[in-house]
């Protein structure tokens, strides 16, 4: 079992400061915790019209997405994630969620009042690329999918094949929303995700993470 079910996992209406216009969408707008105590899901009450998931670890990456990119310009927020029908938002370590959850939920409640596309024309409806080019790829995926991703969704993040080596037996994966600065996340990594794969497929040795440069670099700036 990943230890993030460790945790215990709260969902709450928020509640809105009394200022105008406040009332109509702090009863629709649900949050709930994750086991990344600088990441929080925000629930539309609505899915989501994408083909899969999608991560922005940066505000350059958000260009495609008018929300992501509204989100990003409240101060501290480092990354945001579409999931089905949640949006997982992370902010930057130190910052307290009182000084940022109102502005999160009220931006993506205005977005969703005016009816915008949530992606631009053109850009990709997912970062889910399934260019399988051999037969234990395909199973890898397969597994990701049905046994370990649902899972690690109801979190708030996620993990995507990025590529197999079958010399090697390495497994790379991308970690994303809240997974990418968890505490657990390489407990679950190692725990979940590598023995699972390794248990049902004796052609993988070895599962790491690749890391997104833009969140390196967004952890080095909020240090400096």
């Amino acid at each position: 079992l990943k230890s993030a079910l460790l945790f215990r996992k709260v969902s709450y209406v928020l509640k809105a400061r009394a200022t105008p216009g406040l009332n109509a969408w702090k009863r629709w707008i649900t949050v709930q915790t994750t086991p990344n105590q600088n990441s929080l899901m925000f629930f539309p009450g609505k899915t989501l019209s994408l083909k899969g998931t999608k991560d922005f670890p940066s505000a350059e990456s958000a260009k495609v997405s008018p929300l992501a990119t509204s989100l990003f310009q409240i101060q501290g927020i480092n990354n945001v994630f579409f999931g089905a029908d949640f949006i997982t938002v992370t902010k930057r370590d130190g910052l307290s969620w009182e000084a940022v959850e109102q502005d999160i939920t009220k931006t993506i409640s205005e977005f969703f009042k005016s009816g915008a596309e949530l992606l631009s024309q053109g850009a990709e409806s997912t970062d889910e690329h399934k260019d399988d080019s051999c037969e234990v790829t395909s199973i890898i995926r397969e597994i990701l999918d049905d046994r370990i991703r649902p899972s690690i969704q109801t979190d708030g993040g996620d993990v995507v094949l990025v590529s197999f080596d079958i010399d090697s037996g390495v497994v790379v994966v991308k970690l994303q929303g809240a997974c990418t600065t968890c505490s657990s996340s390489k407990a679950t990594l190692k725990n979940m995700v590598e023995s699972m794969l390794m248990y049902y497929i004796p052609e993988v040795k070895e599962v790491v993470a690749l890391e997104d440069p833009a969140q390196r670099r967004s952890r080095t700036w909020w240090r400096a």
